[in-house]
């Protein structure tokens, strides 16, 4: 194995570790953005048939394609968590975390929204710049713990997989400390062992 400023690594399997940290980093913020931005898709109050489009939390003016429109996000969050959604299925695989989903999350869709809009912006910035990083790779575990519990009972065992990996990638760049090479901890170390 080759060392130098890659340790005891290998300089393939570290720049591996950058790679998957950068892929991440433009997961999450792709994942955001797709929240954010109203690409041509439209608001409906079909999912609240009584209520009026205000009190239901959808805009009453549909934003052209390309605005920001987060609404969208926050009313699919809604309906996905409320009482009939498919992330509060009473097959879920935990029904205390059901029952979370319909109870708290649902009446706060707006919160949770922008929590996970924030969230994932603030997780794919700093895994591409390798800034923080452990502690990056840490809330995305979280994250994709959250994603993990909320959707695997949906289409197994697809969505058991898909989330496990990212959790496995998150987990890799943890142990990595990918951030070390190609990123700002790297550079921080560095001035930090000149000074």
């Amino acid at each position: 194995m080759a060392k130098g400023s890659a340790g005891s690594h290998s300089k393939s399997a570290v720049a591996g570790m950058v790679l998957i940290r950068v892929f991440l980093g433009l997961f999450f913020l792709c994942g955001a953005g797709a929240k954010i931005i109203n690409f041509g898709g439209s608001e409906s109050t079909d999912s609240y048939p009584n209520m009026p489009a205000q009190a239901a939390g959808v805009s009453t003016v549909k934003p052209a394609s390309g605005f920001l429109a987060p609404n969208l996000f926050f009313t699919e969050l809604r309906k996905a968590t409320g009482p009939n959604g498919a992330f509060s299925d009473e097959y879920s695989v935990l029904p205390a975390y059901a029952e979370f989903l319909r109870n708290v999350v649902s009446p706060n869709a707006d919160i949770f929204g922008w929590l996970v809009i924030v969230g994932e912006a603030v997780v794919g910035l700093f895994f591409l710049l390798g800034l923080l990083t452990r502690v990056t790779a840490v809330i995305a575990m979280l994250i994709s713990g959250v994603y993990l519990l909320a959707s695997m009972h949906l289409f197994p065992p697809l969505g058991l997989a898909a989330n496990s990996a990212f959790l496995a990638m998150e987990l890799s760049v943890f142990i990595s400390n990918a951030g070390k090479t190609a990123g700002i901890d790297g550079l921080i170390r560095k001035k930090g062992k000149t000074q």
